[in-house]
């Protein structure tokens, strides 16, 4: 994640945030992804946050790899 992960509110009860998520998958290839969260604030406080992907596919293809080598890394044992 980079550092533009403050919310930014300008004294509104809502806010958001901009921030790159990146990794590598189960085959060690390396990916990013924008992710921008919009959020609402009372009190000082994150009461709702609502995230947006760049790439919803991608996140969907990584998570279920990882879940099956997972699965048969736990058969194996």
């Amino acid at each position: 994640m980079d550092d533009r992960a403050a919310v930014q509110t300008r004294d509104r009860p809502w806010g958001w945030t901009w921030t790159t998520n990146s990794g590598t998958d189960i085959h060690g290839n390396p990916w990013r992804m924008t992710v921008l969260e919009l959020v609402d604030v009372a009190n000082g406080k994150i009461t709702k946050k609502r995230s947006f992907y760049q790439d919803t596919a991608l996140l969907r293809e990584i998570s279920l790899e990882r879940e099956a080598a997972l699965a048969q890394k736990a058969g194996e044992a």
